[in-house]
């Protein structure tokens, strides 16, 4: 099995006595363990200088590669400037750097003997490149690839003997106070720092030299925690709630979460208008209910699966819950039950094509990849995309420019005689525009997977709200992430020093935000916005934006190098706001009026269960989207919801606003289904059944032969 699988919390669950473990070890070579003798202070400098000592060694030849562990794209960016800096450095005046030590000049060797390369290794790196690194072999050149925990099991890298870890990784929490998602880096476990040691064996005898005292990893937990104990589990009771599971409070986990985080999460489904109480309480059936008595809440738990205590104020969370017709129409969406009552909200208010777009982005995000080197260059291209209202628009105008640009570089989609130049290639733009175009891809089919969801539920009539792009905003405000709204604190509330953190960190002391409704001070945790986001330049001017949305955060300790942990999160933390949007906070509540939203709802069941076209059991494919593998299941509402006969609006945005903030070669018809709109009736106007004698699918074949033609009429006339 794995190394970092702890399989104690089988055996407490299934019993000791039915259960026996066998460990099934491989055949390692042998690795030697190096641990420094003090503390880092900083462990990106100290893994560049290790390094280049290990690269300047007599006793190790050029085709032994070195693998570098850090935590994030910004250490691994640094990292690698520092190891090009270095070598350069040594080569040209054959001097020592001042962080390096005395073993780098006695062990040095001749720098023209043996060249050095250096890669970056994380999620969001084009494929290509990983792939460049993965692959790359020369001779009598050493490979260096610096890279996150994705080269911690998910891969094997050839040639590689050296293994400099750092003894951190980044990891995702939830606060169950705040609600809020954020990423912590913290001290990894003992079996993830055996797990890295490892790959500087799967080949020949290696080396791991771990930048943390041997007293430090006695310190280290045996195994990382569960992500279902820190993460939120929405979702997760979301779809237990689907799948009958009336008491999830009570339901036999294989690793307990804590009761805080199942209660905040059932608080949240019942924000979201998913669950309710169930007074029925039918549970299933009388056996079933017997063999498993936590679908009516009677469950007691055996001795080999400990729980935590619930408290007196529990005892609502205890009764038994079910889906409401909200909550089934959300658990049909395979996303997170935020932006599942977004989508399933911006159908109500007209802005479902938008929507669908920025949801479809936000999955793949980040798409942009800059160089260190192009940074300057890409502040200009970046401008095309911008837009006052923040992160959310200029994702959308970041997909709507790549899927025109797809149409247009389509040869099918042009005349015979024009050939598709190198500038007009979805490649070379891509390049251009620094986008990643595996994720934007991947967007594409998150966006149909989706709308085939949604039209499988009932939810056509496919509206964009055109140049009132105040609607996008609504539609998460009002709906999923009301409670994630940050304000324009006051620079008097700012401790000394919290003034002194947030001016270290080059930001204003007007620039700094508070959240709405937390009872924390704002001296102790500053909201600030990330300098990846589009409002980060307004952020820093005379008039801030006043009101924040945000769809996730970063956190970070502001005590020099000190990690964040558990208790130490809330002391003198400084977050970093993630795909932020300006709102109007007074007036947008004001116009938030729900019963007009489940009086729609509640048409639009009444409508699809009186229609018995519409009773027939309908599918449509799900599961995880990153692979392209589609699971097909059923849909759960397959009896409440339907596609009407007739669509009642179109997929087409006719805004050309927007367009102009793209670039200007790119047409003003920025949507994929845009290029559609001439002929988004053809069903409509087509003969029915009974009076050509055709049969369906013909008609289907028909009206797609119709739609080819057309299409391919209006780009050769534009």
């Amino acid at each position: 099995m794995s190394a970092t699988i702890d399989p104690a919390p089988f055996v407490n669950f299934l019993g000791p006595e039915q259960t026996r473990v066998i460990y099934i070890e491989g055949r390692p070579h042998p690795i030697r363990i190096l641990n420094i003798s003090d503390p880092s202070t900083d462990y990106v400098a100290d893994a560049a200088t290790a390094c280049i000592q290990i690269h300047r060694s007599r006793a190790c030849p050029p085709d032994r590669g070195i693998l570098i562990f850090l935590t994030g794209e910004d250490e691994i960016v640094r990292c690698c400037a520092l190891i090009n800096q270095l070598s350069r450095l040594r080569r040209v005046d054959n001097t020592t750097p001042n962080n390096s030590s005395d073993v780098l000049v006695n062990s040095s060797r001749n720098s023209e003997s043996c060249a050095i390369r250096v890669f970056s290794l994380f999620a969001s790196l084009p494929q290509n490149k990983q792939l460049t690194a993965l692959s790359f072999a020369q001779p009598n050149c050493r490979k260096v690839i610096v890279g996150t925990n994705l080269a911690e099991t998910s891969i094997t890298i050839p040639g590689i003997r050296y293994v400099i870890d750092c003894g951190y990784a980044k990891v995702r929490y939830w606060d169950t106070q705040s609600g809020l998602e954020s990423f912590r880096i913290q001290r990894i476990s003992k079996s993830q720092a055996w797990q890295r040691a490892g790959r500087a064996g799967r080949e020949a005898a290696g080396v791991c030299l771990r930048l943390y005292t041997d007293a430090e990893y006695k310190k280290m937990a045996l195994h990382p925690q569960p992500e279902l104990v820190r993460a939120p589990m929405a979702g997760v009771l979301l779809n237990l709630i689907a799948m009958n599971v009336k008491c999830p409070l009570q339901f036999p986990w294989l690793t307990s979460p804590k009761t805080a985080s199942v209660e905040a999460s059932l608080l949240l489904l019942q924000r979201l208008d998913a669950v309710e109480q169930d007074t029925a309480s039918t549970g299933g059936g009388a056996e079933e209910a017997t063999s498993k008595p936590y679908l009516n809440g009677t469950h007691e738990l055996p001795k080999s699966s400990p729980r935590h205590s619930l408290s007196a104020s529990d005892v609502q969370l205890t009764k038994p819950l079910r889906l409401t017709q909200l909550g089934s129409l959300m658990s049909a969406f395979p996303l997170d039950p935020r932006f599942s009552r977004v989508l399933v909200s911006s159908a109500h208010l007209g802005c479902f094509v938008e929507i669908l777009s920025i949801l479809s982005m936000l999955y793949v995000s980040p798409v942009f990849y800059v160089p260190t080197e192009k940074r300057e260059e890409f502040s200009e291209i970046r401008q095309r995309f911008y837009h006052p209202d923040g992160d959310l628009i200029s994702l959308l105008l970041v997909y709507r420019a790549y899927v025109t640009n797809s149409r247009v570089s389509d040869p099918k989609y042009r005349r015979v005689e024009a050939p598709v130049s190198r500038t007009e290639s979805n490649q070379f733009w891509c390049r251009a525009h620094f986008l990643n175009r595996g994720r934007l891809n991947t967007a594409v089919k998150v966006r149909a997977q989706l709308k085939q969801i949604a039209r499988g539920c009932g939810l056509t009539g496919f509206r964009s709200c055109g140049a009132n792009l105040n609607l996008v905003s609504q539609a998460f405000l009002q709906s999923g992430f009301r409670d994630q709204v940050a304000l324009l604190a006051d620079p008097a509330l700012l401790s000394s020093s919290g003034t002194q953190v947030v001016q270290k960190l080059g930001q204003s002391r007007r620039s700094v935000y508070t959240l709405v409704g937390s009872t924390r001070s704002v001296a102790d945790r500053f909201f600030i916005i990330h300098p990846e986001s589009q409002l980060y330049t307004a952020s820093l001017s005379d008039a801030p934006p006043a009101a924040l949305l945000f769809i996730e955060t970063v956190t970070q300790s502001v005590m020099g190098n000190e990690k964040l942990t558990e208790e130490k999160v809330d002391s003198h933390a400084l977050t970093y706001m993630r795909h932020v949007s300006t709102i109007q906070w007074g007036s947008q509540l004001e116009s938030n009026d729900r019963s007009e939203f489940f009086n729609w709802l509640t048409n639009l069941v009444t409508v699809t269960k009186n229609n018995p076209v519409n009773r027939q059991k309908r599918s449509y494919f799900s599961s995880s989207f990153a692979d392209g593998k589609r699971v097909k299941r059923r849909c759960p509402l397959h009896s409440y919801f339907a596609a009407p006969t007739t669509p009642t609006n179109t997929d087409a945005d006719h805004s050309t606003t927007l367009s102009n903030h793209i670039c200007e070669t790119t047409p003003s018809n920025t949507d994929a289904d845009h290029l559609t709109a001439s002929f988004n009736h053809v069903n409509e106007t087509l003969p029915t059944v009974s009076q050509t004698g055709l049969s369906k699918k013909k008609l289907k074949r028909l009206a797609a032969r119709r739609k080819r033609k057309r299409l391919l009429a209006a780009t050769m006339h534009s």
